[in-house]
């Protein structure tokens, strides 16, 4: 019995380390409120419904909670590839479809798919969502220069989609990065990565997936649901989206030892 409440203590311990870090949550006022509400009116439609745009509370699919959108529509991936990647990143392939986990924050952000097309609309509604122009497929379009948003874009390619190789590698098993060859005693990686346990004290999430345990997605550094408007009870520290601060590399050395 000592044993369990020992065991349990430090799971409560281990999980207030990474909640400890975690920023202020308020989705209605940041970039991902799409709906008519959104102060400033960033990506504005002519819906009043906040979560709708990501969650429905019947008859969504089973990729994420109670998820309301369909999947990317890239028809080929490419994701970062370097001579240093490790050996179990270059053994995967680098057209690989995104994890699932991943793949809820891509139904936006590689750029293929409408911002308001959802699965199920409110019921309220009697035509399908619209942009506040009254455009049917609201997307992000880039404007000046390059949009951040779409990840699957590249500065050579602004209109490209599924495209990630100038983005961190995600979709892959960090359990299996950390057994490469490489990291092991007497290589030239060893001690270059931290353990899982150092990483999640720190903020990161990992996710279970098909590629093995604690896989690297979008959500292992990014926070949806994050606040980090100053003016409106924020965290600029935060930005953009972001799982904890980045003040100092702090979410890079997380995981990475420099």
């Amino acid at each position: 019995m000592k044993l369990l409440v020992v065991v349990f203590s430090l799971m409560l311990v281990t999980s207030g380390l990474a909640w400890g870090v975690r920023g202020p949550s308020k989705v209605s006022v940041g970039f991902h409120n799409l709906s008519s509400t959104a102060p400033g009116g960033y990506y504005a439609t002519d819906e009043d419904s906040i979560c709708v745009f990501c969650h429905t509370p019947h008859g969504g699919t089973l990729d994420g909670p109670l998820w309301n959108r369909g999947d990317a529509t890239s028809a080929a991936w490419k994701h970062y590839n370097s001579a240093t990647l490790s050996t179990s990143l270059k053994g995967l392939s680098a057209s690989r479809p995104p994890n699932p986990v991943s793949m809820l924050c891509l139904s936006c952000h590689d750029g293929s798919l409408a911002l308001n097309h959802v699965i199920n609309e409110p019921n309220d509604r009697t035509a399908p969502i619209k942009d506040s122009f009254g455009g049917a497929d609201m997307k992000m379009v880039v404007m000046f220069g390059q949009n951040p948003s779409i990840i699957g874009s590249t500065a050579l390619d602004e209109a490209a989609t599924g495209d990630f190789t100038d983005d961190h590698p995600f979709s892959f098993s960090y359990d299996s990065v950390l057994a490469s060859t490489e990291y092991q005693s007497g290589n030239a990686k060893y001690n270059s990565l931290k353990l899982p346990g150092t990483a999640v004290g720190q903020g990161v999430r990992f996710f279970a997936g098909p590629t093995g345990t604690n896989n690297v997605e979008c959500s292992s550094c990014h926070d949806p649901h994050v606040n980090y408007n100053d003016l409106l009870g924020g965290n600029s520290a935060y930005a953009p989206f972001l799982i904890t601060p980045n003040t100092g590399s702090a979410l890079c050395l997380a995981c990475h030892t420099k």
